[in-house]
């Protein structure tokens, strides 16, 4: 007996194996269990991994990582999953989330990366946490602001810098408000409609932020609004930064910044952004396109429409993955087909 599997989002690995998150028939607000399977036929024949959690990233791991897993996720409290298709092995990072008793309490976690060997976790407030398969985490997180009030970044991916040893993070800085009396006098007559409102006015824009670490962090300051995810390696000497807006710069050394593409109008953000065949894989609107030179051209097999919108794509040696709600569709290099996930 199978039952159809809702997805909110997935990857597939080199070996051909899917790791997707299913929503679950009595799972809450953003929670879903990891599951595995491959392919069979028509379908993802799916077994649960882990029960309900809020997971906010799911990635891939290297070869590197062979020993821990083949994929990992990370959810917004700061647990690590590291993924096999025989089961997922659970790891806290030290200090992260906000409201385990062994936590900082700063704030969620949103996203999980690797670059050059290292495997990062990164939140709000500015925390970013950093191992190698065979050491435990370090907290390397950007140091509180002395401005008042502050602006906390919130990192969202990482990518090798320009240095032996360095890295650059991309995001935005979010913005913060200061108390007023009107503020603290909403608070206290618990008048939540017009305490929202004078919050909502107090904030101001969140910014977007490149950050570079190589032991110490420096920031590449923008007034700028927008988010700075992801950041690409291009070639050698130069990095792609998709900005939320709909905009792509390519940079050489992070001291000068080229706007190579922009969309006709401004958007909220990208739908995904992964490497494909050496070159930057773009869902936008439910169309795949692939960005050559200074332009995003149609993806060379149209992603076939389906009911449901696309969540993300995954490239691997495996073929490309479109994951939908309610299917995967399958590139080989010159077709589609659908998957149906299935429970078992």
């Amino acid at each position: 007996m199978t039952d159809k599997a809702p997805l909110t989002g997935g990857v597939l690995h080199d070996s051909g194996t899917f790791y997707l998150l299913v929503e679950t028939d009595d799972a809450e607000d953003d929670e879903s269990v990891v599951a595995v399977g491959r392919a069979e036929r028509d379908q993802i024949v799916l077994k649960e991994l882990t029960g309900l959690e809020e997971i906010v990233s799911m990635i891939c791991l290297s070869a590197d990582w062979a020993a821990l897993g083949q994929a990992a996720c990370l959810t917004a409290e700061g647990l690590v999953y590291f993924l096999t298709p025989s089961g997922a092995q659970p790891e806290i990072v030290p200090g992260s989330g906000y409201a385990r008793d062994d936590s900082r309490g700063v704030g969620r976690m949103n996203t999980l990366g690797e670059a050059s060997g290292w495997l990062f976790a990164m939140g709000f407030g500015g925390q970013v946490y950093r191992r190698r398969v065979d050491s435990g985490w370090e907290d390397i997180s950007v140091p509180p602001s002395s401005d008042m009030p502050p602006s906390p970044p919130s990192l969202l991916t990482v990518a090798p810098g320009p240095a032996l040893d360095s890295f650059i993070f991309g995001g935005l800085n979010v913005s913060e408000y200061q108390d007023t009396d009107e503020i603290e006098a909403a608070d206290e007559e618990d008048d939540s409609d017009r305490l929202a409102d004078l919050i909502l006015a107090a904030v101001g824009d969140d910014t977007l932020t490149i950050r570079m670490f190589d032991g110490t962090w420096i920031e590449n300051e923008f007034d700028v609004e927008g988010i700075a995810a992801p950041i690409l390696v291009e070639d050698a000497s130069t990095w792609l930064i998709f900005v939320s807006s709909g905009t792509i710069w390519r940079t050489s050394e992070f001291r000068s910044f080229e706007e190579v593409f922009a969309t006709e109008q401004p958007q909220d953000g990208w739908g995904d952004v992964k490497q494909w065949n050496g070159r930057p894989l773009v869902l936008n609107d439910d169309s795949l396109f692939v960005l050559q030179g200074n332009a995003l051209v149609d993806f060379p097999d149209a992603l076939p429409a389906l009911d449901t919108s696309c969540l993300s794509v995954s490239p691997s040696a495996a073929g490309l993955a479109a994951v939908h709600r309610n299917a995967v569709q399958l590139y080989d290099g010159t077709s589609w087909s659908r998957l149906t996930p299935v429970l078992g």
